[in-house]
């Protein structure tokens, strides 16, 4: 419990920092970018595909890149494009992987979800530039708003 509640501290206090920054160019693209690597490896980790260097090192640049993309929508559809080819060119080269199209299926799943999912945290953060009225400070408190309900929630289920 104690070593929950370290991690818990050392993570709101790093989130804190983040939040006070968050107006400063790329931080939270780079924080996005950190976090999205973090949860890949950790899940290509437990699914045993770590193994895999070439598939990690591009599923890893993939999920790092997506953050500062963002709402470029020709860029992201480049990126995801090339990222696909560059799966299938994996599968094809070695017809051999165990798994067949299972073998880059799940780390595409896996890449696609994570990096997506911590992107919305610049989506977030730039929600003042649309047209509904928001200011910048609205916009932080967007991912203040969304990390809270994530840490509630995980904490009440964990108690």
């Amino acid at each position: 419990m104690l070593t929950r509640i370290i991690t818990g501290a050392v993570g709101i206090a790093l989130f804190a920092v983040i939040v006070l920054c968050a107006k400063i160019p790329f931080v939270v693209e780079a924080a996005a970018a950190l976090l999205a690597v973090l949860a890949l490896w950790e899940l290509f980790h437990a699914a045993g595909l770590h193994k895999d260097k070439p598939l990690c090192l591009m599923s890893i640049a993939f999920v790092a890149i997506v953050p500062f993309v963002g709402t470029r929508a020709l860029w992201m559809s480049a990126l995801c494009f090339l990222y696909t080819v560059c799966l299938f060119l994996r599968l094809i080269r070695h017809e051999t992987l165990r798994g067949g199209i299972d073998a880059v299926g799940l780390p595409f799943f896996f890449s696609i979800t994570v990096s997506f999912s911590f992107s919305s945290l610049v989506f977030l953060r730039d929600s003042y530039l649309s047209d509904i009225g928001l200011t910048q400070d609205d916009s932080v408190f967007f991912i203040v708003l969304a990390a809270a309900g994530a840490w509630i929630a995980d904490a009440g289920a964990y108690f």
